[in-house]
């Protein structure tokens, strides 16, 4: 078994950890009880399909009141420890999910190497799988706070934080080589 990374069609940002859970949920019943009708099958069990989809929580004041959403880290991508066989058959099943394919045109399926995972899940784990994103009205940032871009065209993106005077917002300054390799 390995880590694969699949795309979850549908659905929000919002809604794609709870609804992924369900389908894995839904295949993993499924799987035991087929394996319960053919207890002499050949094939040894690979076990259950695992699940790792992360949130994000972000925290917004209203009127004195704190609120959390929670939405998907990785946005509709998903992470799914199987066989290359489960894959198959969880998307044949469930046809919102679909395999990312290595960029490599080898036609295989991407996989994510145990310990890099590990390391991930433990940070998420760390903070109960739901990462912490703060606006940045409710930051106190100060002139060169290193920042991470958590939406839009540049998530994931580093820089610095640069405020502009007499104002609540800034700019963040990026370096144009930031996330190429460079």
């Amino acid at each position: 078994a390995a880590w694969h990374v699949l795309y979850l069609n549908g659905g929000t940002h919002a809604t794609v950890a709870a609804r992924a859970r369900r389908l894995i949920d839904t295949y993993n019943a499924n799987a035991t009880a087929d394996a319960s009708k053919a207890p002499d099958a050949p094939v040894a069990d690979p076990g259950p399909v695992e699940l790792f989809a992360p949130v994000i929580a972000a925290y917004t004041h209203n009127d004195g009141r704190v609120t959390r959403r929670e939405r998907a880290l990785t946005y509709q991508y998903i992470f799914v420890r199987a066989t290359t066989a489960q894959i198959r058959a969880l998307c044949a099943i469930h046809r919102a999910l679909v395999p990312v394919m290595n960029p490599d045109n080898t036609h295989t399926y991407a996989v994510v190497a145990d310990t890099a995972m590990d390391a991930f899940r433990r940070i998420a784990a760390a903070m109960r799988n739901s990462l912490p994103l703060y606006d940045i009205r409710d930051l106190a940032l100060e002139e060169g706070d290193l920042v991470e871009i958590a939406e839009g065209p540049f998530a994931g993106l580093r820089g610095i934080y640069i405020p502009r005077r007499a104002s609540t917002t800034g700019n963040i300054v990026i370096r144009a080589t930031e996330g190429l390799g460079a």
